[in-house]
């Protein structure tokens, strides 16, 4: 800290600042009397936000940078160099400090009492009339800003981004160059968000086409009648679902769940469903097809992921159903006079254990039973309250259903368990298969 080494000096550093270019040289000697120049070093604060605004800082040498916000919320308003006066709409108007102004640089500036500038202002109205007229164009800087953020921000979830907003933002206007780092920063989102949600329309695309399309009933023979949806919570989701001719009396379905979410996800579920149905087309025995696609699935796993899955084969001439429970939520079996009663035979998720020995359940599927196979999207579904859907209450709505088409019972299941949800929405992927022995 230093005295000024002059008050003439001094006189015309204060007057080549903007707001005091007109006052005259009393009103200069008034901002000067009693204080002492000082000099701040690069990073050290000058003006702290939410402070008492107690002064005003005439900058004289340097440059600053004025920002908002602290951690990773804070954004620069502007960069200014000397000359600047920074400070003076708290002091004029006794509010606390709106924003912070830190040195960027080696910075020389004369403090100027918020009484004495007052007192000034008063006598001088030329100074608060200049004042007023630079908060103006402050603020039409800060208003072009906030419509640039609202479009950017807009943009995130557009799918037809307009590039002239992309372009604004890396190449802001010179008044808007105070914004510079944080619109670019922005622009990096937006093009990082545009860029992603490419990618995951693509992964959905091959996500939906592995999922099976039209399914010929004729090899069924009237023997029996299926429905099965699939809802991904996301985008893309960790959920599949198959159901195909083992032979020409046997038919298999499964539904599955990889660990994890997202593009990850999706790439393992492709994988699981496309190994399962290569060692379907090879083998005809379940225990078989389940083993050696556990093996496939551990093979090079260096991403350790798993999928449970539960497989049902049906031979639609007894009704003898097997079936393999991996890591899986149990299937319900129900008929319209006998009570939902779940399907268990506890096993590992394929991809965890190579030689893991699966062991398999069986049911015997009366004409007019029914199967439902479902994945712990239903059964784990929360409500606003933080309960859970449950087995019981899948059970209960079973009960209520028994006499429903099966695809029916898919359409009110899938209503259901958005009606309990409710305003807590659907954070899991949601899949099921209802097969009925006709």
């Amino acid at each position: 800290m230093s005295r000024a080494a002059g008050t003439s000096e001094l006189r015309e550093a204060l007057r080549s600042v903007p707001q005091f270019a007109a006052l005259p040289d009393s009103a200069l000697d008034s901002l000067i009397v009693d204080s002492e120049q000082r000099r701040f070093s690069a990073g050290e604060a000058i003006l702290a936000e939410g402070e008492a605004s107690d002064s005003a800082y005439a900058i004289l040498k340097g440059e600053v940078i004025v920002t908002i916000g602290a951690g990773p919320d804070k954004a620069a308003l502007a960069r200014l160099a000397a000359p600047a006066l920074v400070g003076e709409i708290g002091a004029l108007a006794g509010l606390e400090r709106t924003a912070a102004v830190t040195a960027l640089s080696q910075v020389e500036a004369l403090p100027i009492d918020a009484e004495v500038l007052i007192d000034v202002a008063a006598r001088v109205p030329r100074l608060p009339l200049t004042v007023v007229r630079q908060l103006g164009r402050q603020v039409r800087n800060v208003n072009r800003a906030i419509g640039l953020y609202t479009q950017s921000l807009s943009s995130l979830d557009d799918k037809d981004l307009d590039p002239e907003i992309l372009d604004a933002l890396a190449h802001p206007a010179p008044e808007l160059a105070g914004f510079a780092t944080t619109f670019r920063r922005m622009a990096d989102r937006i093009r990082e968000q545009h860029l992603q949600n490419a990618e995951l329309t693509s992964a959905a695309l091959i996500q939906q086409a592995l999922l099976p399309g039209h399914f010929d009933a004729a090899p069924l023979g009237g023997r029996a009648d299926f429905s099965a949806r699939m809802r991904p919570a996301r985008l893309v989701g960790g959920d599949f679902y198959d159901i195909f001719m083992l032979d020409e009396n046997r038919l298999a379905m499964l539904v599955g769940d990889v660990c994890g979410k997202g593009v990850p996800a999706a790439l393992f579920m492709a994988v699981s469903l496309t190994v399962l149905r290569l060692v379907s087309g090879e083998e005809t025995e379940l225990h078989r097809i389940v083993a050696r696609a556990n093996r496939l699935l551990c093979a090079q796993n260096v991403g350790s992921m798993f999928a449970t899955v539960f497989f049902a084969v049906l031979d639609l001439r007894s009704g003898n159903l097997e079936f393999a429970d991996c890591g899986h939520n149990p299937a319900l079996h129900f008929g319209a006079a006998a009570a939902p009663s779940p399907l268990r035979a506890p096993g590992v998720p394929l991809g965890i254990f190579p030689d893991y020995p699966f062991r398999l359940g069986s049911v015997a599927l009366a004409q007019g039973d029914t199967l439902l196979i479902h994945s712990d999207g239903v059964t784990e579904a929360e409500g606003a309250d933080g309960e859970e859907y449950g087995e019981a209450r899948l059970a209960a709505f079973a009960s209520g259903a028994a006499r429903a088409s099966p695809p029916e019972i898919v359409e009110k299941l899938f209503a259901d368990v958005a009606a309990f949800a409710g305003s807590a929405g659907q954070f899991d992927d949601i899949t099921c298969i209802v097969l009925r022995r006709l």
